[in-house]
Order: structure tokens, then C-alpha cells, then sequence
């Protein structure tokens, strides 16, 4: 039985929602871990959709955002 894994290899080895994009590791205190997933639970948002308004909204506050989505 085939499993996610084996479906992405088959797909070029990468998720559909990951395709042209670049992974950014980050590390954060555990406190604010908890209330990333808290927020995110009471949002029904996830980290990654999260922290991609927080950085995008940071690039514009400074004039880098190369483009709009």
C-alpha cells in the first residue's frame, strides 16, 4: 500500500502545496510555541499560514516585499 511519501516521489518528490518554494527553519522559546498553536487553533490557521502573513507584512512595513500574492 502506497503512502504519502511514495505519492510525493511520484509527483516529482514534493508536495503540490510546497512546489516553488524555499523551507526556512526557525527557533523559537516553547512559550511562544504554545501560543502560535493556541492562536492558531482559535483562528483555524496554521503556523506556516501564520508565520507567512507575519513575515510578508514585515517585508511591506520595511518597502522588501518583491510581490504581491
Amino acid at each position: 500500500m502506497g503512502t504519502k511519501r511514495d505519492s510525493d516521489s511520484a509527483n516529482g518528490g514534493t508536495a503540490p502545496s510546497r512546489r516553488g518554494k524555499k523551507a526556512v527553519t526557525v527557533y523559537f522559546e516553547p512559550e511562544i510555541v504554545r501560543q502560535l498553536k493556541r492562536v492558531g487553533i482559535e483562528a483555524d490557521k496554521s503556523i506556516q499560514a501564520m508565520m507567512s502573513e507575519a513575515v510578508t507584512q514585515y517585508l511591506k512595513k520595511h518597502g522588501k516585499l518583491a510581490r504581491e500574492r
